[in-house]
């Protein structure tokens, strides 16, 4: 969203005393510097909840998170005490050891350089190797490619196909609370070795053909 849109949203927001939950989970792996604002910068009112993970940014097996609530501290905290009572305090205290100095900044930009090269090596691929017709995002961070195929295709039943050759895809319509996207699938370069990335998405293009 444009800086303005994102003003706006906390506006109208607010002015009904709706909350909103910005995950900004993928935020620092983004290429863009300076990296885009966050909603929660436009807010007057406390309203916004912003979010991240540093599951996704640093290790998976952290599982770790945090969360600036605003005004709906407590009722986050009363959330939290349900759900699971705490977080494991040597996890916890191990990165604010690493947040220490400029090593999250240094490790998340280094992260998104080898997710940006790998993620132009599977775009390269999945046009060179997809139907015709077969078009993709172009992202400015993170690790996701969005693959919109030709509208004859059911990414439901490619999943299902890819899974019988160990090939992993998030199928479109886990994106929308209806049935749209359905020729659409979410690709993730997260796992795979940047000289492995072609191979894996010709892998994928030959059952691709056969759905």
């Amino acid at each position: 969203m444009s800086d303005d849109n994102k003003q706006a949203a906390v506006s109208l927001l607010n002015r009904y005393r709706i909350p909103l939950i910005e995950d900004d989970v993928f935020g620092a792996l983004g290429l863009e510097n300076p990296r885009p604002v966050v909603a929660r910068s436009f807010d007057r009112s406390d309203n916004v909840l912003l979010c991240s993970s540093f599951s996704k940014t640093i290790s998976p097996g952290l599982r770790l998170g945090w969360i600036a609530p605003g005004k709906h501290l407590n009722e986050v905290i009363r959330q939290k005490f349900l759900e699971n009572l705490s977080t494991g305090s040597i996890a916890q205290q191990a990165m604010v050891e690493f947040l220490d100095g400029n090593r999250f900044r240094r490790t998340t930009q280094t992260a998104a350089g080898i997710y940006a090269n790998r993620l132009r090596r599977m775009r390269e691929s999945v046009l060179d190797s997809f139907p015709p017709g077969t078009t993709c995002t172009s992202p400015k961070g993170g690790f996701f490619l969005w693959v919109e195929l030709p509208a004859r295709y059911d990414s439901l039943e490619l999943f299902r196909l890819a899974a019988r050759e160990s090939i992993s895809l998030s199928p479109g319509r886990l994106f929308s609370r209806g049935n749209t996207y359905k020729n659409c699938i979410r690709l993730s370069c997260g796992k795979i070795e940047e000289e492995r990335v072609e191979a894996a998405i010709r892998g994928l293009a030959n059952v691709v053909h056969k759905c």
